[in-house]
């Protein structure tokens, strides 16, 4: 697959007729997967008001906060009638023993999927290292997770390298196709469609099929999403942010949430065979504003401007 310039990929959206992009937009976020954080406890009572059954929600795992607060949360969510996926923060494990009773609550709650992700720490407090130190006990497919997600990074990460960062992921998409699990990539979140319109065609050109979840920001204000940016070292955006003095969302064209989704869906209908699966929207404490938008979005209550390929609402 021939990978995408800028300029090559907004001609993708515009090459179409404005309702068909519609259509691929609604199409795109249908079955959309948010998160949620051990800090949204509290207001847990109020998501069925904006936040369907059936939604996949994925129960994260904060520097803050513990397993067994992740752990709770997702039990808790699964309750409320969501497909729950809880991320496994490898790192944070102290002993396989402590995994395989975290495995344990989760199974008998109903939950058959996890993301897993290294974690934040420089140095594991127990025995994994990596993910697929993880991945290679068996111990997810032993307890019934026989849906793995796990985490892809189109615009670098700030404690890797992007060569490490492709081999592991190879690696990974290998240990997937010869063991039989079900794997999947969630991407990190980004700014710029581009970057992850040509890492999709990059890795398929290395013969790695993971359908792909498109992770992006959600209805939060622009400089909050700098400082989640700048904390989960958003490789490419933010180096480009750090030289570009004023003005930067306009000098760097960063998309916001509505013109990703324009951008995605545009691409999708050019590239049919692209692996871009599903819309995952990183909430950031904004999961009502995030939900509710998507909501109005998914009805067809909106139009799309031609001129800046954004989304607005009716009403």
């Amino acid at each position: 697959m021939k990978e995408l310039s800028a300029e090559q990929i907004d001609s993708t959206e515009s090459d179409w007729p404005i309702e068909q992009l519609k259509g691929a937009v609604r199409s795109f976020i249908e079955d959309f997967s948010i998160e949620a954080t051990p800090h949204a406890l509290s207001e847990l009572d109020s998501y069925p008001q904006f936040l369907a059954p059936g939604t996949t929600v994925y129960a994260a795992h904060p520097p803050k906060s513990s397993l067994d607060d992740v752990v709770d949360l997702a039990v808790r969510l699964q309750g409320m009638g969501y497909r729950t996926v809880p991320h496994l923060a490898v790192r944070r494990f102290e002993s396989e023993a402590q995994l395989t009773r975290a495995l344990t609550t989760l199974r008998k709650a109903g939950i058959d999927q996890a993301l897993v992700i290294a974690g934040d720490l420089d140095r594991p407090v127990g025995p994994y290292h990596n993910t697929l130190q993880l991945l290679a006990t068996g111990l997810l497919p032993d307890h019934g997770f026989n849906t793995v997600a796990i985490a892809g990074h189109p615009q670098g990460s700030r404690d890797v390298d992007s060569t490490i960062l492709r081999k592991a992921l190879q690696e990974k998409a290998q240990f997937a196709a010869d063991s039989g699990l079900k794997m999947y990539i969630v991407s990190q979140f980004g700014f710029d469609a581009n970057a992850v319109a040509d890492w999709e065609a990059a890795t398929t050109a290395e013969a790695i099929d993971l359908p792909v979840h498109v992770g992006m920001a959600g209805s939060v204000p622009m400089k909050d999403l700098l400082r989640y940016a700048v904390l989960c070292g958003i490789g490419a955006s933010m180096r480009m942010l750090l030289n570009t003095p004023g003005g930067l969302a306009q000098k760097i064209k960063l998309k916001s949430m509505d013109e990703l989704i324009v951008a995605f869906a545009g691409h999708r209908l050019a590239h049919p065979d692209c692996r871009f699966a599903r819309a995952h929207f990183f909430a950031f404490g904004g999961a009502e504003r995030t939900a509710r938008w998507l909501r109005s979005v998914s009805a067809g209550q909106f139009d799309i401007d031609p001129g800046r390929r954004s989304i607005t609402l009716n009403g």
